[in-house]
C-alpha cells in the first residue's frame, strides 16, 4: 500500500458466466430470485482470485487484513446479498449506492475474518463501482487536461472531465463488445494536452 503499486491483478469470468453477463442478464437470472442469500458463485470467484494471488506472492490469505472490491452495480448487489432486479425496472434504483465498510466474515470472503472490505460505491444502476474505481485509478478527477474514459463491455460507460468537473453516461454496447462475440471488455483513456 505504501508504494501504491498493484502486486498482482487477476480476473476470471468463467465461474460467473452461468448467471449472465453485464448488468441485466444476472439481474434476471433465476438464481438471483432466491436472494437474500445470493449466489455463492460471486464469493467463490472472489475467494479463488484471492487464493491465486496469495499463492503467487506466498502470502497466507488469513494474513490479508484489507481488501477493495469494484464491480458493476449488479455484481456489487450480488456480493452483498441484495436483489438487483429493480435496477433494470422502474424506478431503476439500486438497493444501495454506498455500502458500509464490511468485514470479510460478514461477506464470507476467506481473508482474515476481521479484515476490512471496502466495496466501491455505485453511482446508479448502470454506473457501478468499477467505473468509480476506474476514475480513481486513471486520475481523471485530478488531471488538468480534459480526459475521456470509455469502458466497453456488454454495456458502455463514458466519463469525460478533469479536476474541475466530470460528466458520465452509460448505455448498452450489445453483444458486439462481449468476450464471446468480439473484443474483450476494454477501458480506453484519451487525454488532451501537449504531453499526450
Amino acid at each position: 500500500l505504501r508504494a501504491a503499486q498493484a502486486l498482482r491483478i487477476h480476473g476470471d469470468e468463467r465461474r460467473l458466466m452461468p448467471i449472465g453477463r453485464g448488468i441485466a442478464q444476472p439481474a434476471e437470472h433465476p438464481l438471483i430470485r432466491r436472494l437474500p442469500l445470493g449466489p455463492a458463485q460471486i464469493v467463490a470467484a472472489v475467494d479463488e482470485l484471492i487464493e491465486r494471488a496469495a499463492r503467487r506472492k506466498k502470502v497466507d490469505p488469513a494474513k490479508i487484513y484489507k481488501m477493495t472490491v469494484a464491480g458493476n452495480s449488479t455484481m456489487t448487489h450480488l456480493l452483498l446479498g441484495l436483489n438487483p432486479r429493480w435496477m433494470i425496472r422502474e424506478p431503476y434504483i439500486p438497493a444501495v449506492n454506498r455500502p458500509d465498510l464490511l468485514t470479510a466474515a460478514e461477506l464470507g470472503i476467506r481473508i482474515h475474518p476481521n479484515g476490512r472490505v471496502l466495496v466501491f460505491p455505485n453511482i446508479g444502476s448502470y454506473f457501478g463501482g468499477d467505473l468509480v474505481a476506474g476514475i480513481f485509478f486513471t486520475g481523471i478527477h485530478r488531471g488538468e487536461n480534459t480526459t475521456l474514459m470509455v469502458d466497453v463491455g456488454t454495456n458502455a460507460e463514458v466519463v469525460l472531465g478533469n479536476r474541475d468537473w466530470l460528466m458520465a453516461c452509460a448505455g448498452a454496447a450489445g453483444p458486439a463488445a462481449s468476450t464471446t462475440h468480439g473484443i474483450p471488455p476494454t477501458i480506453f483513456l484519451i487525454s488532451s494536452g501537449p504531453e499526450n
